[in-house]
């Protein structure tokens, strides 16, 4: 409740509060969870992400989708940056705002943000994607092949790789297109 709060205050302070709805999470159920060798935790965002996505499906009143976790904070650049979003969709899926960098990763994408940042340029790179899904951008027109890409997995017998990786698996068969905005724009301290 308190991360709850927190965001909608976060959301207000940034004049977005009207633009975003929440939608409650799935409590992962232990045993299925088990079964298909993950976290409760883990079983939940699969459900969450997949009803998430039918709902969202069946509406036309958005251009894009933006499934934020209630403790990420997006930064001012991210307003500007969505609003200036193509209409139409772009040359991906799904566009991650921030992810999971182990510290080698950090390394070699640090300078390359810090630049940007430093120019004051946003760039879409389709080239890198590493797990996180605290905020993801999906076009309108892309909801329906990336819920069929995901029932799919969903449906498939046998151990089930949590929701991240199997969105970084997709993308590495070339069946879903990841790009990432460079900087990140959100993050739990996003500067």
């Amino acid at each position: 409740l308190e991360r709850r709060s927190r965001l909608e205050r976060h959301l207000e302070q940034l004049g977005l509060q009207g633009r975003y709805e929440r939608f409650s999470a799935v409590r992962g159920h232990p045993d299925q969870a088990r079964e298909r060798g993950l976290y409760p935790g883990e079983c939940g965002l699969w459900q969450s992400w997949l009803q998430l996505l039918q709902s969202a499906s069946t509406r036309e009143d958005f251009d894009y989708l933006h499934i934020v976790e209630d403790d990420v904070e997006l930064s001012r650049d991210f307003v500007m940056f969505s609003e200036r979003l193509n209409p139409d969709g772009g040359a991906f899926d799904l566009l991650v705002t921030d992810m999971y960098v182990n510290p080698s990763i950090h390394r070699t994408l640090a300078l390359q943000h810090e630049e940007q940042r430093r120019n004051g340029v946003i760039a879409l790179r389709i080239d890198f994607y590493s797990g996180c899904l605290a905020s993801v951008l999906i076009h309108r027109q892309r909801i329906g092949p990336v819920l069929e890409q995901l029932k799919r997995q969903f449906k498939s017998s046998g151990r089930l790789l949590p929701l991240d990786n199997a969105l970084r698996q997709l993308q590495l068969q070339g069946k879903l297109r990841i790009g990432r905005t460079l900087p990140f724009l959100t993050g739990v301290q996003p500067d």
